[in-house]
């Protein structure tokens, strides 16, 4: 027969094994889902609170490699700028939104508060150890290849990252 233990052993394993399921996201675009749902996984592990908010109908204009290749460079910068800091300083939040004739996405995450920057990109050497992390430059590139803009602001320990493009169609 089945001992109690083992019961609970067995449903132990069950809820531990359901608990990605938080981060299962459904935001109407598979590619989307699944790059932010493996970034929400290691914002989890990484004791990192991450809100999002996406409409992925908004973005299917865009190629999902190319979405994997803006999120996912978007996710480990925030990740990157977050590790270091103290647990009650740290968050990601990231939503869509779509201001007639707009498709717009925002990042904002805490980010060391030394770190000041308007509009361009930091530059992105390895060696310069401030802004490690801030591998931005693909996430550009992917962005204007659909006519987007970019816009990053960093001020007073706050990070955001604002992607606009015209609206399709």
């Amino acid at each position: 027969g089945t001992s109690r233990e083992n019961v609970s052993a067995h449903v132990e394993k069950i809820l531990s094994d359901l608990k990605p399921i938080e981060t299962v996201l459904d935001t109407g675009n598979e590619a989307i889902d699944i790059i932010l749902g493996e970034k929400l996984d290691v914002c989890q592990r990484a004791d990192i609170p991450c809100m999002v908010m996406v409409d992925g109908h908004a973005l299917s204009f865009i190629h999902q490699l190319d979405l994997v290749t803006i999120l996912g460079n978007a996710m480990d910068n925030a990740i990157e700028a977050n590790r270091n800091l103290k647990r009650e300083d740290r968050f990601i939040r990231l939503r869509s939104a779509h201001p007639p004739g707009f498709v717009v996405l925002h990042m904002e995450n805490s980010c060391d508060p030394s770190l000041t920057l308007t509009g361009a990109l930091p530059r992105t050497t390895k060696k310069d150890r401030q802004n490690h992390g801030y591998g931005l430059q693909n996430l550009k590139e992917v962005t204007q290849k659909y006519d987007g803009e970019v816009h990053i602001e960093a001020k007073n320990g706050l990070f955001s990252l604002t992607l606009l493009w015209k609206a399709q169609g």
